[in-house]
């Protein structure tokens, strides 16, 4: 998703996921946003650009000032619902607990969807 964003103008991506803190965490290296933000942070500054993590990377949220693109967060039912974006990644897909609720926020929203998951038994 970081790359997408270093190179594509204006690109939005969603990140959702069941539980907040498995989105954004502050300081927990299992939460989403914490490996965008490190990822970014260990590029080197031609790719970097002007990024800098205190302005640029606030809660739930990773800016790109070069290409004006974004990376936001969202956890719950209703990820999604409301908003438009480029792609949507959904963390943990089959662990939903309530995955029609999710399919129905989520399907205005954008028309890439990719839902990523470990195993959760036989489908």
């Amino acid at each position: 998703a970081c790359s997408l964003c270093l190179f594509n103008k204006e690109m939005v991506i969603g990140f959702g996921s069941r539980k907040e803190e498995y989105v954004d965490s502050t300081g927990d290296p299992k939460a989403l946003f914490w490996k965008a933000r490190k990822f970014v942070e260990t590029l080197p500054v031609e790719f970097r650009g002007s990024w800098s993590e205190k302005k640029h990377a606030p809660y739930m949220r990773v800016e790109f000032p070069e290409t004006g693109a974004v990376i936001k967060g969202e956890a719950g039912d209703n990820i999604g619902r409301g908003d438009r974006t480029t792609l949507y990644l959904v963390d943990e897909a089959a662990f939903l607990q309530r995955p029609l609720l999710i399919d129905a926020a989520l399907s205005q929203t954008t028309r890439c969807r990719i839902d990523l998951s470990s195993v959760n038994g036989m489908a």
